[in-house]
């Protein structure tokens, strides 16, 4: 009976720190990590010059817009506008320089964009494949 008491421990012992290496590699180690804030966005070079557009943001208590990268590969974009908050949710990955965002559609929907952070600014840049036009955006930290 000793014998298998010890066993069953050894068992979940092991199965334990088996749990606990899984947590750590879902875990996201990364600089992206934490919440930042639209400061501007921008769309240039599109097929039809008309849709190109530079604007700026001021966070304000009844507007603003945040996006938060979670270490568990999640992601909320938060819009305040008027008071009202609307958010989107999904999963990211990120590869060297891009990070692919993926929303919970069904199918789901995925797009892949640059990042570059300097120091407490993250500048994001993709291509929209519709209307040909590369969108910036810089937020801060």
């Amino acid at each position: 009976m000793k014998k298998l008491n010890i066993l069953i421990l050894g068992a979940l012992f092991f199965g334990a720190m088996l749990v606990s290496c899984n947590d750590d590699e879902k875990k996201i180690n990364h600089p992206i990590v934490g919440t930042w804030t639209l400061l501007s966005e921008s769309a240039s070079d599109c097929t039809d010059p008309l849709n190109e557009y530079e604007d700026t943001y001021t966070c304000t208590p009844d507007e603003c817009v945040t996006v938060t990268f979670k270490s568990n590969g999640k992601f909320v974009i938060t819009y305040l506008e008027d008071g009202d908050e609307e958010t989107e949710q999904g999963t990211y990955t990120i590869s060297g320089t891009e990070i692919t965002l993926c929303y919970p559609d069904v199918p789901p929907d995925c797009e892949t964009i640059s990042f570059v952070i300097d120091g407490l600014t993250l500048t994001t840049t993709g291509v929209d494949e519709f209307d040909g036009c590369t969108y910036t955006s810089v937020l801060i930290k």
